[in-house]
């Protein structure tokens, strides 16, 4: 008689999940009695949750390319699952493994996601590998699985590379240190809205509709494709949560924005703590100080830019003043020594004052709402700074470049 033949090595694994897995269960309400003039009874039974379980075996049973990591025969035997079942999951979970990648930062992983992560094919210690990554590094996320094929909004996440696609050229960054608590890159200026024109707008003129982020990109897509404003908005939040809207402001003073966002900031975390009704009392007390500090640190701040340029305004009102003296005494055709005594005076008072302003940069060519002529502009980045330089003595732009 043969001998038994040894345990499979993954039966041991597999059995510690199969009391999780067979747990997996959701309740189903079902009436019993239709009668409008009885009370309504409902009974309550738990069924097995198939969708819960399918997601857990898409994430554990295969690798990323649908491969399978246990032994096939002691799924079956331990975990309960039909082989028909396992070979339609290992088809979505290889066809997953074609669709297109998303490439994001390792900081704005969602945990849900964190199994979708593309992992190196050669690398032995993944756990390793992830932990060393830092959290600006970038990688590679897969599309979640579809585990039905019909038709749905499942659809759109094919759109979600060429829409993170979209966002990444029309944005540049804008200056800010990155951990601040605003954004860190501005969208083209072109762009003052994200939503679509509603029924109402049809009417609106064209150059109108393509300020709006969702109407340019949809018309970057297929006649049947097209995402909605809850879609765009959901993908910015998710995977570009430092990209907005830029911000209708000429002059920009990175210190005035920075302690009004932290002073709501604090104001709407302590009223929140309020309203809880069984919030700390001292988070509640630190947070009011908190925003009380950055209320006095912007009015401190906009007290020094005002004495700033009060003491500006007078410099080059003085600058201007001896100026006109001088030339009005160099104009005068008889020169008498008191005159030239009073020229040599001013010209050792005389401090030329210039102004250098740094006002913006656009991207090369600019053609305002007209077609770009390739996009290699795109591509490349190319901008111009625009600088100037004032001499208040005369009272005239040197240059502009």
């Amino acid at each position: 008689m043969p001998k038994n033949s040894s345990p499979c090595t993954y039966e041991k694994a597999l059995g510690q999940f199969s009391g999780m897995f067979k747990k997996m269960v959701h309740s189903n309400h079902k009436l019993i009695n239709n009668d409008p003039d009885q009370e309504l009874k409902m009974s309550t039974k738990a069924i097995r949750s198939i969708k819960e379980q399918n997601k857990w075996l898409l994430a554990n049973v295969f690798d990323s390319y649908g491969n399978y990591l246990f032994c096939c025969s002691c799924i079956k035997k331990i975990l309960g699952v039909g082989g028909t079942r396992l070979h339609r999951l290992r088809e979505i979970k290889r066809q997953e493994a074609n669709e297109p990648t998303i490439r994001i930062r390792k900081k704005e992983v969602p945990m849900e996601r964190l199994c979708d992560v593309v992992l190196p094919v050669n690398e032995p210690d993944v756990l390793k590998w992830w932990i060393n990554l830092e959290d600006s590094s970038i990688i590679e996320l897969r599309s979640p699985p579809k585990l039905h094929r019909g038709k749905s909004n499942n659809c759109k996440e094919k759109l979600l590379p060429r829409f993170l696609e979209f966002i990444d050229k029309n944005s540049q960054a804008n200056g800010r240190r990155v951990g601040s608590h605003g954004p860190l890159f501005f969208l083209n200026s072109k762009f003052d809205r994200i939503n679509a024109p509603s029924k109402s707008e049809r009417g609106k003129p064209e150059q109108w509709k393509r300020r709006s982020l969702v109407y340019e990109f949809n018309r970057t897509l297929e006649e049947n494709k097209s995402i909605s404003n809850g879609t765009a908005k959901k993908w910015l939040k998710t995977y570009r949560p430092k990209h907005a809207i830029s911000p209708k402001k000429t002059d920009y003073c990175e210190m005035c924005i920075e302690c009004q966002e932290q002073k709501r900031r604090h104001e709407a975390i302590s009223m929140r703590l309020i309203q809880n009704g069984n919030s700390d009392e001292d988070e509640i007390l630190e947070n009011k100080a908190l925003a009380e500090s950055y209320g006095l640190l912007l009015e401190e701040h906009k007290m020094d830019a005002s004495s700033e340029l009060q003491h500006y305004r007078q410099e080059t009102d003085k600058c201007r003043s001896l100026y006109q003296s001088i030339e009005k005494i160099q104009n005068k055709s008889s020169k008498t020594k008191e005159g030239e005594a009073n020229l040599q005076k001013i010209r050792r008072q005389m401090i030329f004052s210039l102004s250098l302003d740094y006002q913006q940069a656009k991207l090369t060519p600019h053609w305002g709402f007209s077609a770009q002529p390739s996009e290699t502009y795109y591509l490349r980045k190319l901008s111009h700074n625009i600088f100037g330089i004032v001499n208040h003595a005369l009272g005239k732009i040197l240059s502009v470049f």
